[in-house]
């Protein structure tokens, strides 16, 4: 028995010694303390997350702010609670493991397995938790473990990245109350919220709600899901719940539900939560953002204040909308100073700050600045529109700095750039033409005009106003047609302006009848305003063609509509080509000297009173007050010189003369009141001291000067008209020493007295030398061909003849002239044929006149006479003298008489004569010259008596010397009349026998 209690003792102890070690392996249970620990500890995956990285995209095309991190594990302390159990040692999950497979295949190993795929879970390997939950079963394991290993496997499952697995075990556990209930609905929102699956997301996060950790965490995850669905009307909602809670992490929580209403334009809303988060800088900004949209300026520099002295993305834009913000109020210098301490960095608003820059340049006229912001514009990333735009503002900075050229080479890379590159081609034309370089401004004109834009008709329109101030008559006459023939030129303002423009165009050219078509088309139907103007070009041009009444008219009618002194001038002087010169003095005396264009009025009148009605009374009155109110005028030497003529007709000769010496004085440069005032000097002083004060005044001018050079070549003229040849050719040779650049005219004024003193030879030698100036070689080379026919050297008459038909116009009466000579010079030197073949083509010329076409039937006569054709001959002349009744249809008469006399055909040159008598009584000469031949066919014919009348009344009436003297030749070669014979003696008659 004692053994036996013995054995039972030592069976207990063994039992015992069984069950504590048995006790020392058992696994800790799965209620009470330890279940909630073991779920909890799950969310250290919150680490996994890359919460930047997924957000980064969402906020890259917004205001930048400071990128949000997913939020730290909230377990820590639990973890360090647990670890304080043994089988979290290094050697729990082999002793585990070992102790599955001693048990198996009971429950107890089954059992150890789940944890030890638990443990491995704890330890975060993953891999093993999933192989060893792999290895069960879980219809072994009551509903709550088999909850807890969905729950691991899940959670396993997407820490390896499986979410597609890690959803379908998670998402079961979502759906029934339980303790996995929030961890699964947070797990599969922060996966579906992963996968962009927002709306998903944010109803798993809402499905969590008192678990914790887990309904402090799920707020901000919601707030992000709701933010990228968007759903504010929910965000708000949950916002307002989340007050009465304390949700984890609110210092980001708040600002993000701030910033994302903001960013939405709910500007109420988010100014309602922004007490959680007022001192948020990401808040303030956006607030202040808030205020800027709804025009509250002031309220955002209070908000942005705080910000701008930081060194962050968020200190530079609040520095942005401070300058938005304070151009907005009117205050633009504030907003450029507050633009230049943005930073130029990738994170700060760069590119908006220098675009903004660029703005407050423009308005405040800075464009340097303005072009310096646009240059480190340009050097930025842009995109391809904003770089275009930004080459476009900085070609308006350059034009506004007129530096042209350069802004239109930044057009190239800006399309649609005809407006404002033409609008820079205008804008440096009219620089070109206010600095009056007509040249280069009728080139930018021209460009404009010749590109499709706005400012076409513009360009056209001021490209011809460039050549006419140019000088170029025709080419703007041109260019105003051009213009006028544009499409829609109608309905430009510069269409009526362009025709009085073309009107005054073609009349300085002398086109008078196409200046009247244009000037009376718009007197008539023009605007009101130019109606004026046009008349009087109108007028003007009806002076031109001296139609001097009708132009009155017009003139008279535009008194008191155009400035009056200028009108009255205009008149005055169409009242003077009508000889009307007491109504010109009476319309120029109402002229007022303060008048716009009165010195002109002024001195016409002093003019007309000098010249034509002798009153030099008026004349002193009118010189005097252009004198007093215009002593600068251009008119004022002229005045002055009139002046002391007057004085000197009214008998004040000292201050006449006082007067004529200040003229040489104080207008030198005037030519032509120099010469008035020395032919009045002339007639008030002695000759002695008018030749003195002629040469000290001649010395005193320079040489180079115009009025001196203008008086000596009016010396030059002055001997040639009074026929001082010698003179003449002296001081021709000194003006050619004094005056370089008048060789020409003092070679030709020599070669003219050398001809007149009968020095054929220096003639022929100056004319020789004036042949090389191009201006004297058609004078020169007919003076050499006169010159030699006159010494009979034909030849040389001949190649000179033809030397001067290089250098005549193609066409006109010189021309003709000269063809006509040459064929004569021609013709004598047996070149006869080629003579007449160049007649007979001018005598196909449609366009000849009739006087021309008679000089070369007159020439042809002769070519045709030289070659023994006189039946030719006398056809030309017989077409000669029917063409015209004038002194050639005479002279062919002439010769007609002449050929048939010396044809002897001496009834018909009977008749020639007697039609040059009869049909051109007034041609004296060749009805002489025809007489002589009707006298020696008198003779012919022995009608001694009829001649001998003839050619006495020929003698007595001959036109000159020459034919005098022919007539009384012939006169006296007739034979006396036989004296009458006596008559023969009658015989008497005899008696008659009946007496």
């Amino acid at each position: 028995m004692a053994s036996y209690l013995r054995a039972v003792k030592r069976f207990a102890l063994w039992m015992a010694s069984l069950a504590g070690l048995s006790f020392a392996q058992a696994l800790p249970t799965l209620w009470g303390p330890e279940r909630w620990r073991t779920a909890a500890e799950q969310l250290h995956f919150h680490e996994a997350y890359s919460w930047s990285r997924q957000e980064a995209q969402y906020f890259s095309d917004r205001l930048p702010i400071p990128m949000l991190t997913a939020p730290p594990s909230p377990m820590p302390g639990l973890w360090e609670v647990y670890a304080l159990y043994d089988l979290l040692r290094e050697e729990s999950p082999r002793a585990l493991e070992a102790y599955a497979e001693a048990q198996g295949p009971r429950y107890r190993s089954a059992l150890a397995r789940f944890y030890a795929a638990k443990y491995a879970f704890l330890r975060r390997s993953y891999e093993e938790a999933l192989r060893h939950l792999g290895e069960l079963s879980p219809q072994d394991f009551p509903r709550s473990l088999q909850e807890e290993m969905r729950f691991i496997s899940g959670y396993s499952a997407y820490a390896m990245g499986d979410p597609g697995r890690a959803l379908a075990l998670l998402r079961p556990l979502t759906e029934k109350l339980g303790p996995f209930h929030d961890p699964a609905n947070y797990y599969v929102g922060l996966i579906l919220y992963e996968r962009g699956d927002w709306r998903g997301a944010a109803a798993h996060l809402e499905a969590v709600q008192t678990r914790m950790p887990y309904a402090q965490e799920a707020p901000l995850w919601l707030a992000y899901s709701l933010a990228q669905i968007p759903d504010l009307p929910r965000l708000v909602q949950q916002a307002e719940r989340w007050r009465t809670l304390k949700p984890a992490h609110g210092d980001t929580l708040w600002p993000f539900v701030v910033v994302t209403l903001a960013q939405a334009k709910e500007c109420a809303q988010a100014e309602a939560f922004a007490e959680e988060a007022s001192e948020h800088p990401l808040v303030r900004l956006w607030l202040g953002v808030c205020a800027y949209q709804q025009r509250r300026d002031s309220a955002a520099l209070q908000y942005w204040a705080p910000l701008i002295g930081r060194e962050d993305s968020l200190g530079a834009w609040a520095l942005y909308g401070s300058a938005l913000a304070l151009r907005r109020l009117g205050r633009p210098e504030e907003a450029l100073a507050s633009l230049r301490k943005v930073p130029l960095r990738p994170t700060a608003p760069t590119a908006e700050a220098l675009q903004l820059t660029a703005q407050l340049a423009w308005e405040l006229r800075l464009f340097d600045t303005g072009r310096e912001a646009l240059l480190q514009l340009l050097q930025l990333p842009l995109p391809p529109a904003q770089r275009r735009e930004a080459h476009r503002w900085l070609a308006e900075m350059l034009a506004a700095q007129e530096r042209y050229t350069e802004a239109l080479s930044r057009l190239d890379s800006v399309p649609n750039k005809a407006e404002p590159y033409q609008r820079f081609l205008m804008l440096a034309g009219f620089r070109a033409f206010s600095e009056k370089d007509f040249a280069q401004a009728e080139s930018l004109f021209a460009r404009c005009g010749s590109s499709e834009g706005p400012y076409t008709l513009l360009g056209r329109f001021w490209q011809a106003e460039a050549l006419y101030r140019k000088g170029d008559l025709e080419r703007a006459a041109q260019a105003y047609e051009r213009f006028l023939r544009m499409p829609h030129s109608d309905t430009s303002r510069y269409a009526a302006e362009a025709r009085l423009a073309l009107a005054w165009t073609y009349l300085q050219m002398g086109q008078v009848e196409q200046s009247l078509r244009y000037s009376e088309a718009l007197r008539s139907k023009g605007p009101a305003a130019l109606r004026p103007y046009a008349t009087f070009l109108a007028a003007h041009a009806l002076f031109l063609k001296k139609n001097y009444s009708a132009a009155l008219s017009l003139y008279q009618s535009l008194l008191g509509q155009l400035p009056d002194a200028q009108v009255r001038y205009y008149t005055a002087k169409t009242l003077v080509r009508l000889e009307r010169y007491s109504d010109a003095e009476a319309v120029l005396a109402s002229v007022l000297p303060t008048q716009p264009g009165a010195d002109a009025a002024l001195y016409l009148r002093a003019e007309i009173c000098g010249v034509w009605l002798s009153r030099p009374a008026c004349t002193r009155e009118a010189a005097e007050q252009l004198l007093r109110h215009a002593p600068s005028s251009p008119w004022a030497g002229l005045a002055r010189a009139r002046l002391g003529l007057a004085l000197a007709e009214l008998n004040e000769t000292s201050l006449a003369i006082q007067n004529l010496r200040k003229v040489l004085e104080e207008h030198s440069s005037n030519p032509e009141a120099v010469k008035l005032a020395l032919d009045g000097l002339r007639e008030l002083v002695p000759p002695g001291e008018y030749d003195a004060l002629y040469r000290s005044f001649l010395e005193r001018l320079p040489v180079e000067s115009e009025t001196r050079r203008s008086i000596e070549q009016q010396r030059l003229r002055q001997l040639a008209e009074a026929q001082r040849w010698s003179q003449l050719r002296e001081e021709a040779l000194l003006l050619q020493t004094r005056y370089p650049a008048l060789t020409a005219e003092a070679t030709q004024w020599q070669a003219l007295a050398a001809e007149q003193l009968k020095d054929t030879a220096g003639a022929l030698t100056l004319y020789h030398t004036l042949t090389r100036f191009p201006e004297y070689r058609p004078q020169a080379w007919e003076k050499l061909s006169r010159l030699y026919q006159s010494q009979g050297r034909l030849a040389e008459a001949w190649a000179a003849s033809d030397s001067l038909l290089r250098y005549l116009p193609p066409s006109g009466f010189g021309r003709l002239q000269g063809l006509l000579t040459w064929a004569e010079l021609a013709a004598s030197q047996g070149a006869a044929d080629t003579a007449l073949r160049v007649c007979q083509n001018l005598l196909s010329d449609t366009l000849l006149s009739l006087t021309a076409r008679q000089q070369v039937l007159l020439t042809l006569a002769l070519l045709a006479e030289r070659q023994g054709a006189p039946d030719s001959a006398l056809a030309y002349l017989e077409a000669a003298s029917r063409l015209e009744k004038n002194g050639l249809a005479a002279e062919a008469l002439f010769q007609s008489a002449r050929l048939l006399y010396q044809l002897n055909r001496w009834n018909d040159a009977r008749s020639a004569i007697y039609r040059l008598r009869d049909e051109l009584p007034a041609y004296i000469e060749p009805r002489a010259r025809a007489y002589l031949i009707l006298a020696r066919i008198f003779l012919g014919e022995n009608k001694r008596k009829s001649a001998r009348q003839l050619l006495e009344s020929l003698i007595e009436n001959a036109p000159n010397d020459a034919i005098r003297r022919e007539a009384q030749a012939l006169k006296d070669s007739i034979p006396p009349e036989p004296p009458p014979s006596p008559p023969a003696p009658q015989k008497k008659k005899k008696a008659s026998s009946k007496k």
